[in-house]
């Protein structure tokens, strides 16, 4: 590794890859090619998004099962597979991995109030609560191989439409797009 060496002292923030039994929020991990942050602590484990859009990009329809059945295939995330919980869909369905819903990027932002007025809520109970990292938009800013930032899927449907669901632009702002369109997809997932 090159260094420099300065005539002057300079306080520097430098990585540390440790291995640990604790997991905090913000922390990073590699899986495969990819690297993923911690987002939320919960008793059931911590949960991570990926820090990149996969490089395969999705529709909506059928996104959980078809995002899913592409990811039990995929070497990058054998490191990880026996850690992982399932996340129990509405319908009954258990899958390792989902689909961010809009709440945990968006509520309490500056986006909320739009959010609240197109989509339709993460749950019957309203909107999940915002994953602390979220409140900054360039945490909502992911890059997929070979794109410059990407654009993805959330998985709120908007009001009123019987096609359109929720995404995140690539500016980190909340909008809307037909579910056959392909977009990237980040995958959350829950270690324990």
């Amino acid at each position: 590794m090159d260094i420099y060496t300065s005539d002057q002292d300079i306080r520097v923030i430098r990585r540390e890859i440790i291995n640990s039994r604790v997991i905090a929020v913000g922390d990073q991990i590699e899986v495969g090619k990819y690297t993923a942050t911690c987002q939320r602590v919960a008793e059931s484990g911590a949960v991570f998004l990926l820090d990149q859009y996969l490089d395969k990009p999705y529709t909506h329809n059928d996104l959980i099962p078809a995002m899913n059945a592409f990811l039990a295939k995929d070497s990058n995330f054998d490191g990880i597979r026996q850690r992982l919980t399932n996340w129990i869909e509405t319908n009954g369905t258990e899958y390792p991995f989902r689909v961010p819903y809009a709440g945990e990027l968006f509520s309490g932002t500056s986006e909320d109030e739009w959010m609240r007025e197109y989509y339709e809520p993460d749950t019957p109970d309203g909107f999940k609560e915002l994953w602390p990292l979220m409140a900054k938009r360039t945490n909502r800013i992911a890059d997929r191989e070979g794109e410059a930032y990407e654009w993805g899927w959330l998985m709120n449907k908007v009001k009123d439409s019987a096609t359109a669901f929720a995404r995140v632009s690539s500016a980190g702002d909340a909008s809307v797009y037909g579910a056959s369109a392909s977009l990237g997809v980040r995958p959350a997932f829950c270690l324990i």
